[in-house]
């Protein structure tokens, strides 16, 4: 028993010693909460909840949450410790959000630069092979085209339907082939809840191809130009769909 309270004593000691460290360096970081802090406009508990939502922001994060400081002060002044701390963990999650989908934009611009075509001949077989190279939006769009074609050569073949491989090089051919502009019009299916595509990103945004394939929320809007766009959006209460040319 009195190992075990030693014990205690010294789990206690550092966890102080660690939050009084914290705290040293939110206020050395955010001057004005010392400040404020040292004339008890705003309590230790405010101080310990900057502390926890900055704790694994990034450099570049943290530099943006700093810069929200007289909002913040603001905030800590007027409001309790429980809905202060909620505010900030909030916005730790919306600086995340935005720098994440600034990364998938960045990453997306790198794909597309990267797309290719390449186009060979084996010699043993002498078939002909084509190597196509895609960022995620242009896949989606061919491929959405493609079914499309896949399926209504299908419907039309019935039950004389060639083999499913040959049948998949048929839809391909048809759908790249075509000379009908309107006919390579393509239509894509997105996913988004309604917060995002009012005001932009959140901690829980949800924007994504009807695959799964997240894409970023000014991808989905370019889309909506030159595309024919099926939008499922998600609110609290109700999931509607809209189409969009």
């Amino acid at each position: 028993m009195l190992i075990d309270g030693v014990v205690s004593v010294v789990v206690g000691a550092l966890k102080d010693a660690h939050t009084a460290s914290e705290r040293e360096t939110i206020c050395g970081a955010m001057p004005s909460f010392e400040d404020a802090l040292a004339a008890g406009a705003v309590s230790a508990a405010h101080v310990d909840a900057l502390a926890a939502a900055t704790r694994n922001l990034i450099e570049q994060l943290l530099a943006e949450f700093i810069a929200c400081e007289a909002d913040l002060l603001s905030d800590a002044g007027n409001q309790r410790v429980e809905t202060f701390e909620r505010g900030c963990r909030d916005l730790a999650r919306h600086l995340a959000a935005q720098h994440q989908a600034n990364c998938d934009a960045e990453e997306l611009d790198t794909q597309r630069r990267d797309s290719s075509v390449k186009r060979w001949t084996d010699k043993l077989t002498g078939m002909r092979n084509t190597l196509l190279s895609l960022d995620p939006v242009r896949d989606a769009e061919l491929w959405t085209a493609v079914n499309a074609k896949l399926a209504s050569l299908r419907q039309a073949d019935g039950t004389n339907a060639p083999p499913w491989a040959q049948l998949q090089v048929e839809a391909f051919i048809a759908t790249v082939a075509t000379g009908d502009a309107v006919a390579r019009v393509p239509q894509v299916g997105v996913l988004i809840d309604y917060q995002t595509i009012r005001d932009g990103l959140h901690a829980n945004s949800i924007c994504e191809f009807d695959n799964g394939t997240p894409i970023p929320v000014s991808t989905a809007r370019r889309l909506n130009v030159w595309c024919q766009l099926n939008v499922w959006c998600q609110t609290p209460n109700v999931r509607t769909q809209n189409d969009h040319r």
